[in-house]
Order: structure tokens, then sequence, then C-alpha cells
């Protein structure tokens, strides 16, 4: 906090540590907060909700267990709930996206600390931040247009002879790896920038 109060000032400070808290208030633990409290009741329509109907119950989290569906795991096949797979699915594709993140922003976040100018380091945090300034979905859209079957990426390989049929990313969830990895990247950046500053 000293540094930051010597860096920019008191004014300046107070208003960076203010609007943090407002992101983290307002987008993250708001929220949270307000899905977990959902998770107790039940989907209804608008009309409903405040209702005789709406009451809390703990009918959500055991759906888990119902329906099963049949999947494979080295070469084993078994049957296990729905949700259960879609949960364990959720964990495998938020691990590998963080070693992604992780092996794209510990080197740039290094180099910003340790290794680049202070005009470097001001470029790269520039280029870093823009790309976020355009909305989310429009971000979405265009890597949905990089990765499709008749994409950018896949002319590109076709043209240079380096595939002979054009590669379904989406299909091999390489979209989902892409989309969620831009998304978060920029999220681990900063805090690993901060943490090798301060060492």
């Amino acid at each position: 906090m000293q540094d930051l109060l010597r860096r920019y000032g008191p004014g300046l400070s107070g208003l960076i540590v203010l609007l943090v808290a407002f992101w983290l208030v307002m987008l993250v633990i708001v929220p949270n907060i307000t899905l977990f409290e959902q998770s107790f009741r039940p989907y209804l329509p608008v009309v409903e909700i405040g209702g005789p109907r709406d009451v809390y119950s703990f009918n959500n989290y055991a759906k888990v267990f119902d329906g099963n569906i049949e999947t494979s795991l080295l070469g084993f096949t078994f049957e296990i709930p729905v949700h259960v797979r879609t949960f364990t699915q959720t964990i495998w594709y938020s691990m590998v996206v963080t070693m992604i993140c992780f092996a794209l922003a510990y080197p740039l976040a290094y180099y910003m600390a340790q290794a680049g100018s202070a005009q470097k380091v001001r470029l790269i945090m520039l280029a870093l931040i823009v790309p976020y300034w355009v909305n989310e979905i429009l971000r979405a859209f265009s890597l949905r247009l990089l990765l499709a079957s008749k994409g950018l990426i896949n002319q590109a390989l076709l043209g240079l002879g380096l595939t002979e049929k054009p590669i379904d990313f989406l299909a091999l969830d390489v979209g989902l790896y892409v989309g969620l990895a831009y998304a978060y990247l920029f999220v681990m950046i900063f805090p690993l920038y901060n943490a090798i500053e301060s060492l």
C-alpha cells in the first residue's frame, strides 16, 4: 500500500482502491452470494418468484445424482450421474485452463516485473487492457469465426497444405480452452506481475 501511495499519491491511490473494492464486491462477491442463495430455490417463471412455490430446499442438490450417463475412462465403461460427470469435466477444464493461463502469463509477468523498461511495461499493459474494452460476446464470436470449420485458422491450414480437411476445433474442445484461457489470462497476469515485482 505504501508503494501505491508513493507512486500515485493519496487521491489516485484512494480512487484505485475504491474501484477495485467496487469491482470485487459488485462483480464477484454479490453475484456469488446471490447464486448460492438461488441454488436452494426452485427454478420458477418470473411471475411465481416470491409466491407459495418459491421455497428453500435441497432439491436442486439432490438432482445431482439423478439421470445416469454412460462414460468411459481408461478403457472401462461405466455409468455415472450426468451432473457428476458435468462437475468432474468442469474441474478438469478449469485445471487445464489454469495451467494454460499460467504458462502464458508467467513469462510475460516476469518480463514486465524484472526485465522490461518502464515504457515497454506501459505498452504491454495497454496492449493487454485494450482488447478487454470490447464486449465479451463480440470476443467470443470472433474466436468462433477463427476456430470454425470454415474459419480463418482452418483456411490457413488448408491453404498451406498442413491439413487435408478442416479440423473441428469446436467439437474437440479447443474452442473452449482458447476462449476460457483468453478470458482469464488477464486475471492471472496482474497478480503474478505484482507478486514478482514485490520480490
